[in-house]
């Protein structure tokens, strides 16, 4: 396993930097950010992301997906 990634995190103008461990699958970190960064909303099952550009959903690892140090998600 490789080490934790930064990413920031952009929602309506808000910006914030976490630790992610890019083990951890794509569908637990998606509702992971719904529950913490914006409860009340409803949870798509995805979000985007910028660096590399890609959708980010599914059972997929956030590593398989490619993301990186300053990889940027976007919840629209």
């Amino acid at each position: 396993m490789a080490g934790k990634r930064i990413i920031i995190y952009l929602n309506s103008g808000k910006e914030v930097e976490m630790e992610v461990q890019p083990d951890i699958r794509a569908d637990a970190f998606i509702n992971a950010l719904y529950a913490s960064l914006a409860p009340g909303t409803i949870n798509p099952g995805f979000i985007r992301s910028v660096n590399p550009i890609t959708l980010i959903c599914g059972n997929t690892t956030l590593e398989e997906f490619g993301l990186r140090d300053g990889s940027i998600l976007y919840m629209d």
